[in-house]
């Protein structure tokens, strides 16, 4: 038996003003997506020239993603006001900012450990502001439109990907015209002004209109956490997002040792990665609302990850076709692909999954599955940046760490196919429009579940339930 949302206050918005408010707060998704990559042609190398070992680099790049786990950390186990998400939402792209524009600044402030003390700091400040973007924005935006998560999802991933698109290249333009601090003030100053417009024009939720209310704890979120279902699936886009994290760190110096390709090159040779993670995520959307959510979570998102990888691998070690450069583009195409069909249709999945009882409303099951969405990208990017392409990276190589990455992904996605296939999910096409497993001979009332019978189809506190 499931159970859908009916009309929320957020849906008495007139279609004008939604869209409007959906692409104001799509717009800082745009400006995080810039954050995450204008660095990445040239970071990494300008650190390695200040003495800065891989292993190190990999853990400055990593401090961000750290910083979001603890804060992830809070919004699982703390937070319950929803009144609070806007105002977090657009606070959060300020911290960012602010971060931003001190990294830019730290080779004329310090020197030695000092700097890399200095650069851990302020990563950390950027990942705490962008886990509040990711933890507050997507149930902020998915309310307003409670019928098409996965097409939330999949905008929310375009919005990523066009800034991403836009990042290496303008970091490296940006770069070769003014230096190493110029584009932190661009993109800094940037992430200053959007936040501003977001908060004027984004209403303000009502908990109270919405019935979003609920009491988090320590119980409910472990209960949550430790579900096998959760668990399976949850690992395995953890290890599929580690493909960006490692990406981030390892593919402009890979470029130069194996190609010749300067820092200020390498931003063109990102686009195939990115622009096929924005071209992809609309359609990957669509086909998740319309439920294949399961098989492009498992077959397209996990295991087309692994395959991708290990073709980089075996590249080492083939002929003259395979190990060439047009090559590496066109894999890094379809892992771009891979790696946006691992996350969009996570939280339908967890959705899916999880069934609500007496302990555990629509609304608290949507809040976890957000977080846990953005706990799963941090803990990926941490693993790629600082795991892969840092420890494994300096001291195996690349094509190593592309292995690495081949067998975790092949691992955790197999797991993954393995538990939908026992739970009858795998290949069962259906609608996952704001959809919620609820145990037999249950029923809603005032956001709890108590008894009823099945085989029934109505209508409870305008809300959609099947019985």
């Amino acid at each position: 038996m499931s159970v859908c949302y009916g009309v929320s206050g957020h849906e008495r918005l007139s279609n004008i003003r939604k869209v409007f408010v959906l692409l104001l707060g799509l717009s800082l998704y745009v400006l995080i997506g810039l954050n995450d990559t204008f660095w990445t042609p040239f970071v990494p190398s300008e650190l390695a020239k200040r003495g800065v070992s891989k292993t190190m680099i990999g853990i400055i790049v990593s401090a961000s993603d750290f910083a979001g786990l603890v804060t992830t950390v809070y919004f699982m186990f703390f937070f319950a006001n929803i009144e609070k998400r806007k105002f977090l939402f657009c606070f959060g792209e300020v911290i960012v900012a602010i971060g931003c524009m001190l990294f830019g600044q730290l080779d004329k402030a310090a020197s030695g450990t000092w700097f890399v003390i200095m650069c851990i700091i302020t990563r950390f400040a950027k990942g705490s502001g962008i886990t509040l973007i990711w933890c507050s924005g997507a149930p902020l935006l998915i309310a307003m439109f409670p019928k098409w998560t996965g097409s939330i999802c999949s905008w929310i991933s375009l919005a990523m990907a066009i800034g991403i698109i836009i990042g290496a290249p303008f970091g490296s333009w940006i770069y070769s015209l003014g230096g190493y601090s110029l584009p932190f003030w661009i993109v800094g100053g940037a992430q200053l002004v959007f936040p501003v417009l977001c908060y004027i024009g984004i209403p303000q939720p009502n908990s109270q209109d919405d019935n979003e209310s609920f009491t988090p704890s320590v119980r409910t979120a472990m209960q949550f956490l430790t579900n096998g279902g959760v668990i399976c699936l949850s690992i395995a886009a953890t290890f599929a997002a580690s493909s960006l994290g490692f990406f981030g760190v390892a593919f402009s110096p890979h470029l130069n040792d194996a190609y010749e390709i300067t820092s200020t090159e390498a931003g063109n040779y990102f686009l195939p990665f990115t622009i096929l993670r924005a071209v992809s995520a609309p359609i990957i959307g669509i086909l998740v609302d319309k439920g294949f959510a399961s098989i492009i979570f498992t077959f397209c998102g996990c295991l087309l990850t692994s395959l991708g990888f290990f073709v980089i691998f075996i590249s080492q070690q083939a002929n003259h076709f395979l190990g060439s450069l047009g090559m590496l583009e066109f894999v890094i195409a379809v892992i771009g692909i891979s790696s946006t069909a691992a996350f969009i249709p996570l939280i339908p999945l967890l959705r899916k999954i999880y069934p609500l009882t007496e302990g555990y409303t629509a609304v608290m099951v949507d809040n976890y599955a957000a977080v846990m969405y953005g706990l799963c990208f941090e803990v990926g990017l941490i693993i790629g940046e600082g795991v892969v392409g840092g420890i494994i990276l300096q001291h195996f190589g690349f094509y190593t760490a592309c292995l690495a990455i081949t067998l975790i992904c092949a691992l955790t996605g197999s797991i993954g196919i393995i538990y939908l296939i026992k739970k009858r999910l795998l290949f069962r096409v259906e609608s996952s429009q704001s959809t919620y497993i609820i145990q037999a001979d249950e029923t809603v009332e005032n956001g709890s579940v108590v008894v009823l019978s099945n085989s029934k189809i109505g209508n409870v506190n305008g809300a959609r339930v099947v019985f």
